[in-house]
């Protein structure tokens, strides 16, 4: 056993030094030492595809199309070398940071000769059956030498209906049900889950999938090409969303049992597949994430009521603290804050029915821990003040510690002792939102509206607001900002192109860039498009500047702070929703009556197929037009996530249904991607 697998290690050796390809992961040495065998292969900074999933959720269909049309490039050249994979799967397609794809472990692979017959070498042993049974060909599951080139394109195609939906294409209980329902269930359509996916999307994964060889497409070369031309009609942005589908049954998906190698009973145990070099990292068991999310959203909540509860005056907490157990605790010393979270949490475990009977009191002991270390006493000098926030954002969720989780107001201290007052707009109506925002600049003495050079300002109040889908994270933002009216323009991104010498955006730089074929008038980003390049679709300068990547947006960012002398930066996520909600609840700006949006944005109901100038429709209340659809926009990503191959967008486009141009809808995007990027900037006050 261990000769074979030496011999195995051996051949993947043999195979891995044969590719050079951009593609795919690249080996560098090998050897053994003290009777233990070692490769030294490329080192790749990203994730790989399974964890993606259970990370993000399903993708964009743009960027599954980009992930699939890599992984079928690699494909073609290891074809061309005689060599097919055989274990195409999510966790052997690693993302790096610069959105390229790269694929992993060859040792599965199997060499053929010039003339097509397997190599002599190839050491699958008859009863072994190599491979993953979530994305085996039929034809590989009853016999692992009859895979071939189409092999691999079925695995493929199955990994495209992963990544676009986050589960494989058959279900079962075990691995032989599932391999059974390769070879004998009906195939498939990704429209019976997803019914606004586009039908030629269907067809290709359908054509990728079919259950014989020679049905499939033939080639690895055959499907690019097929690839590159569906992706020149212009795909929507859209993305799978499924109610019986929540993040844990996403994880589980990502990474199930079936995304192991497997081996029939009479085989060898598999090797584990290849990846990258990781740094171990404590993590909760699986089973336990479910109780994990209940009990920050008890925690959440009980925060919330126990700044209300403190508040002098409030009914509940003249009631609270006269219960004997609230003055016994409240007598109490209390050796460290630390200590106090972990009593709570222990109670939250182990008798979590009292959180639910006295939920006040609940509230109450976590307002003796948090409240002291959000709001220092005012009457302390606050250069003694050594608390730190972010012990409370351990408790909210909130990575920065600033959003205070709180009632009806929330205090803010300043430095000089300070406390004013920050309303929930969350109910308000669009007139009283625009009314509190006229106050909030008054109280702060700085104009509504702000021009620097080209650029418009509109003053985005402080305020209280419910971020996300659902509603439910109350986030604060605690200092008033300036956004531009609008996208930047053409005309503002060429001043700063201009001004800036050897500056090209990354579009130009790779050809990549999106624009409208004249010819078949579909979109598609092989024509050297770049933002004053889009083909058929007319650009003056105020048409968005889009085929903008990550980096472009904040090299501009850049530039314009150094001109104007102020800090001017991308909004993060909260600052971006809070703006274009105008700190309300609804599903767009002006509230949940779809049929208003027509007033508001282009999408892909009344856009044509194409981008509009800025401007053209209804802004919102604070002033700010097209945050929905147009062009999606860039976010600020969080320092410590800097570099990472996925950022996000907001705001939704011109191809968009109307449901994904939602306040609350974020789509993952490579940073730097172009795809059809646009961005709008924030002015901090002074």
């Amino acid at each position: 056993h261990a000769d074979l697998l030496s011999k195995r290690f051996l051949r993947e050796v043999e195979v891995a030094a044969r590719l050079h390809h951009p593609n795919i992961v690249t080996a560098y040495d090998a050897g053994e030492e003290h009777g233990i065998s070692y490769l030294v292969s490329e080192f790749i900074d990203g994730q790989d595809l399974s964890e993606l999933i259970r990370q993000y959720g399903p993708v964009p269909i743009p960027m599954a199309m980009d992930i699939i049309l890599q992984a079928a490039r690699a494909l073609a050249y290891a074809h061309s070398e005689g060599i097919v994979h055989r274990d195409i799967k999510p966790s052997n397609l690693l993302l790096d940071n610069e959105g390229n794809v790269k694929l992993l472990d060859v040792g599965l692979a199997r060499v053929n000769t010039p003339d097509g017959v397997p190599a002599a070498a190839d050491l699958t042993s008859t009863g072994v059956m190599m491979g993953t049974v979530d994305y085996m060909s039929p034809e590989q599951a009853l016999n692992t030498r009859l895979a071939d080139e189409r092999s691999d394109i079925y695995s493929l195609g199955c990994t495209l209906f992963f990544l676009l939906t986050g589960r494989s294409p058959y279900r079962g209980e075990t691995s032989m049900e599932r391999l059974i329902a390769h070879r004998e269930s009906p195939l498939p359509s990704i429209l019976t889950l997803w019914p606004e996916c586009p039908p030629e999307l269907d067809t290709l994964i359908s054509h990728m999938i079919a259950k014989r060889p020679e049905e499939r497409p033939q080639t690895a070369g055959e499907l690019v090409r097929l690839m590159e031309s569906l992706q020149g009609t212009g795909l929507p942005e859209i993305v799978f969303e499924d109610a019986s589908t929540d993040d844990s049954s996403i994880t589980q998906t990502a990474h199930s049992e079936s995304d192991r190698t497997w081996l029939g009973e009479s085989g060898e145990p598999g090797q584990g597949p290849a990846s990258a070099p990781t740094v171990p990292c404590p993590a909760l068991p699986r089973e336990l994430l479910p109780e994990v999310d209940t009990a920050l959203n008890d925690i959440r909540h009980a925060v919330t009521e126990a700044e209300a509860a403190l508040i002098p005056g409030d009914a509940s907490h003249d009631s609270l603290v006269e219960q004997p157990a609230v003055r016994q605790m409240m007598s109490d010393s209390v050796a460290t804050a630390s200590e106090s979270r972990a009593a709570v949490m222990h109670s939250r475990r182990s008798t979590s029915m009292a959180w639910i009977l006295f939920p006040g009191l609940a509230a109450l002991i976590l307002a003796a821990i948090v409240i002291p270390r959000i709001l220092p006493d005012s009457k302390t000098d606050s250069s003694e003040d050594k608390s730190s926030p972010s012990d409370a954002g351990d408790l909210t969720g909130n990575e920065s510690g600033s959003e205070q989780a709180a009632g009806e107001t929330a205090r803010e201290v300043s430095g000089r002792d300070h406390v004013r007052e920050l309303r929930l707009l969350a109910d308000m109506t669009l007139a009283e939102a625009e009314d509190y925002r006229r106050q909030k600049a008054t109280e702060l003495q700085v104009p509504l509206q702000v021009q620097m050079g080209d650029v418009s300002f509109e003053f985005i109040p402080p305020g209280r607001f419910y971020f996300g889908p659902e509603s439910t994270q109350l986030v604060t933002i605690d200092r008033g900002f300036y956004l531009s009216a609008t996208e930047i323009t053409v005309g503002q991104f060429g001043r700063f192109d201009d001004a800036v010498p050897g500056f090209r955006t990354a579009a130009e730089i790779n050809g990549d860039g999106w624009g409208l074929s004249p010819e078949t008038s579909q979109w598609k980003n092989d024509g050297g498009y770049y933002y004053r390049k889009l083909g058929a679709n007319f650009v003056d300068r105020d048409t968005p500047a889009t085929s903008i990547t990550y980096g472009d947006a904040v090299a501009f960012c850049r530039w314009i702070s150094g001109e104007t002398l102020r800090k001017i930066t991308l909004p993060n996520e909260q600052q971006w929703e809070y703006a274009c909600r105008c700190g309300r609840r609804g599903t767009w700006c002006f509230g949940d009556d779809e049929s208003a949006l027509g007033d508001y944005a282009w999408t892909r109901d009344n856009s044509n197929n194409q981008i509009s100038p800025v401007a053209q429709k209804q802004a919102n209340t604070w002033g700010l037009f097209d945050m929905h659809g147009n062009e999606s926009e860039w976010c600020l990503q969080d320092e410590t996530i800097t570099g990472t191959a996925i950022g996000f967008v907001r705001g939704g486009g011109f191809n968009s249904p109307p449901r994904e141009t939602a306040s609350a809808v974020r789509l993952p995007n490579p940073v730097n991607s172009p795809a059809h990027g646009a961005f709008r900037v924030l002015m901090e006050l002074e």
